[in-house]
């Protein structure tokens, strides 16, 4: 799944994730889920990934806080 909007990042690493598919992490969607509704872990984000992801996490965020003084 290639990257659909500009904050998508398309993981690289994810067959080493312990992932079946090509992937994309949408970091412009935050959501809560419940720890009982999480039925098993899928894989983990390569060191390359995370840093990718939290960077992303990081510009949407400083967009939705807005300039600062």
């Amino acid at each position: 799944m290639l990257a659909r909007i500009q904050t998508d990042v398309f993981l690289n690493d994810w067959r080493n994730a312990g992932l079946k598919l090509p992937s994309t992490v949408r970091t412009e969607k935050f959501a809560t889920v419940a720890k009982f509704c999480v039925v098993k872990k899928l894989g983990a984000l390569s060191a390359n990934d995370s840093t990718r992801v939290g960077q992303s996490i990081s510009a949407v965020c400083k967009q939705i806080a807005g300039p600062t003084a």
